[in-house]
């Protein structure tokens, strides 16, 4: 903080005992450090919103999106909460600035990631036998494949209900009864709950 006093003389010399005027100012060139509070997730949603906190009060904040040209100005108080929308499953990032009030610009920005699945999990069903061969057994067994390994798996014969497969189990044995044509219909979902149905 500064400050400049102002004393009054006239042409004789008479000068007032104390300052007549004060002027106050203060110096800031120190940049703010702007970052995102949020932890880093994997979702399957295209639209993540983050919250953000500063060293010091702000004007606004700018912030890039992935390689996007263009960085994007929001001011204060909206930036507190910020949203980003992005297509394209993977690992995507945002650089953001902070701007203080008086137009000090964060020099470093402050990197924030996450992760966009929407990729169901896909389940594959392993047996050697030909499935659509006939056959006198009413008890099968069979082995499955998945496409993530801490997917859940589900499993049904014909219009029966849905029977689970933990993430641990990689086969199971399917019981039918009565001669004819029968359904085994397969269902696998992953933790952010992308599902991929096979019948």
């Amino acid at each position: 903080q500064h400050s400049v006093h102002v004393r009054a003389m006239d042409v004789a010399g008479n000068m007032l005992s104390s300052p007549c005027s004060c002027v106050l100012w203060l110096l800031d060139t120190r940049a703010p450090q702007a970052n995102i509070t949020t932890d880093s997730v994997t979702t399957r949603s295209e639209t993540v919103v983050v919250r953000t906190s500063a060293s010091e009060q702000l004007s606004g904040v700018w912030y890039r999106v992935d390689s996007s040209s263009e960085p994007r100005w929001v001011p204060a108080p909206e930036c507190e909460y910020l949203n980003f929308q992005v297509v394209g499953d993977g690992l995507h990032w945002v650089v953001l600035w902070g701007v203080d009030v008086v137009g000090n610009v964060q020099e470093k920005g402050f990197n924030y990631t996450w992760l966009l699945d929407t990729t169901a999990p896909t389940v594959e069903l392993l047996r050697s036998e030909s499935l659509s061969a006939a056959t006198k057994e009413t008890s099968l067994t069979f082995t499955v494949q998945r496409s993530e390994a801490n997917a859940t798996v589900w499993w049904a014969v014909d219009s029966t209900g849905w029977t689970e497969l933990l993430n641990t189990e990689s086969s199971f044995m399917a019981n039918v009864g009565g001669d004819g044509t029968h359904v085994l219909r397969l269902k696998s979902a992953d933790v952010l709950g992308n599902q991929f149905v096979n019948s």
